[in-house]
C-alpha cells in the first residue's frame, strides 16, 4: 500500500512510541485507509487520554496503563 513518505514520521513522532514513552499515551491516533489512493489518513485527537481505546496502544506494541499517564 502506498502511504506518502513524509507521513511515515507522524507515526513515530506524534502518534507512536515517542509520545507514549513521554506521556504514557499517544498525542493523536492515526488510522490509515485500506486503499490510500481512495481516501486520506484519519487523525483522531482525544481530549481525555483515558478514553483512547486499548487497540491503539497494542498496535504500537504498548499496553494501556493509565497510571503512567502524565498531564
Amino acid at each position: 500500500k502506498e502511504i506518502p513518505w513524509y507521513c511515515t514520521h507522524c507515526s513515530i513522532v506524534q502518534a507512536g512510541g515517542m509520545p507514549i514513552e513521554a506521556f504514557g499515551y499517544p498525542i493523536r491516533v492515526q488510522e490509515f485507509p485500506d486503499n490510500p489512493a481512495d481516501a486520506s489518513c484519519r487523525l483522531i485527537f482525544y481530549k481525555r487520554p483515558e478514553l483512547i481505546p486499548e487497540n491503539y496502544f497494542k498496535k504500537l506494541g504498548y499496553e494501556k496503563d493509565i497510571s503512567k499517564f502524565k498531564k
